[in-house]
């Protein structure tokens, strides 16, 4: 799973960033800075401490225009390419992306329930060679 915040040029969101990044990798997701309209993302990802090739620049206006975002936007792209668009709001709430994120992971296969796991194998007796 990966999620892209997608960053409108001028956008002051250094705190939200912040915590959409902890919720991204709260869910095992990786996260990548889009700056839209050549928004500049470099430091951003630096001050988040994210790797260089983690801030992204859209120097070309190559993003489809849904989006071309004016507002602090993540993108949620499950395994198989599709994503969907969240714009978020934090409200003071924080962000809310684990579940969307969990949600969109494939299932995992159960785990074994308690007692229904074979025995170990017994451990070899006898006398040490001598």
């Amino acid at each position: 799973m990966v999620v892209l915040a997608l960053i409108p040029p001028g956008c002051r969101c250094l705190a939200d960033l912040r915590a959409l990044t902890i919720a991204a990798m709260r869910a095992n997701a990786l996260i990548y800075l889009v700056g839209v309209h050549n928004a500049p993302v470099s430091a951003l990802a630096a001050d988040l401490g994210l790797g260089a090739g983690q801030g992204l620049e859209d120097s070309a206006d190559t993003l489809p225009p849904s989006y071309r975002v004016a507002a602090l936007t993540a993108v949620l792209v499950r395994p198989d390419g599709t994503a969907d668009p969240v714009v978020i709001p934090d409200q003071g709430h924080g962000f809310q992306i684990e579940n969307d994120v969990r949600a969109l992971l494939p299932a995992a296969p159960p785990s074994p329930r308690p007692g229904s796991m074979a025995p170990a194998s017994p451990a070899a007796s006898g006398s040490p060679a001598g």
